[in-house]
């Protein structure tokens, strides 16, 4: 796998990293299945996904959302997205998952 290959992968896909490295990327819920069957092909492993609030149709600022954890502005779209808090969160297992749907 070269970088350059992941970089490509992430921006046709939309997929914002978070932090540094590629440890978390928020994409939105259209391109996760072909995002991570990619991934997938190219020998990338995924453990788990974690979801959070899509605020891109709210305002810029945390009042917008539910959840107000916070969380980065998105590159792709008009809007951010927010951390939700445990109690909210869903977390898919990927053992035995492949390809994902």
């Amino acid at each position: 796998m070269i970088k350059e290959d992941l970089d490509d992968l992430l921006e046709k896909s939309k997929a914002q990293p978070v932090g540094w490295g590629y440890i978390d990327c928020i994409i939105k819920l259209d391109n996760v299945a072909e995002f991570v069957n990619k991934l997938t092909e190219m020998d990338i492993r995924i453990s788990a996904l974690t979801w959070w609030c899509d605020c891109t149709d709210k305002k810029e600022n945390h009042d917008g959302c539910p959840h107000g954890m916070g969380g980065p502005a998105s590159r792709f779209y008009d809007g951010w997205f927010s951390e939700m808090p445990w109690d909210y969160m869903r977390c898919d297992d990927f053992k035995d998952k492949a390809p994902y749907q």
